[in-house]
């Protein structure tokens, strides 16, 4: 067992996602075995929560959409946490609006 997922749904209805876990460095494979059972069991759709761990796991799969429901501005005067903004190396959490949808790709 490398990992898990859980979710509530119907056949032929958007899984709504709740939470993904994974043993360090498992991600991408718990991502693709979740989109696999996902369309399987003929769910039309997937949505969860965007986390940082998952994202490389996400990213590899075609047919996923990001929906920006959110935006964020970020107004700081640590320098250091502005440089990480403007380079891209910073994740900001717990936004609404964060989602994830569409789950039509085999991994494997």
């Amino acid at each position: 067992m490398i990992g898990g997922f859980v979710y509530y749904a119907a056949p032929g209805r958007t899984a709504h996602v709740i939470n993904i876990l994974s043993l360090p460095g498992q991600e991408v494979g718990v991502v693709c075995a979740m989109f696999r059972h996902l369309e399987r069991t003929g769910h039309a759709e997937a949505r969860g929560r965007a986390q940082p761990a998952l994202m490389a796991g996400l990213g590899l799969q075609r047919w996923l959409v990001f929906r920006h429901r959110g935006f964020a501005m970020a107004l700081t005067r640590v320098p250091d946490v502005n440089d990480a903004v403007v380079r891209g190396d910073i994740h900001v959490g717990g936004l609404a609006g964060e989602d994830w949808s569409r789950l039509m790709h085999d991994c494997g």
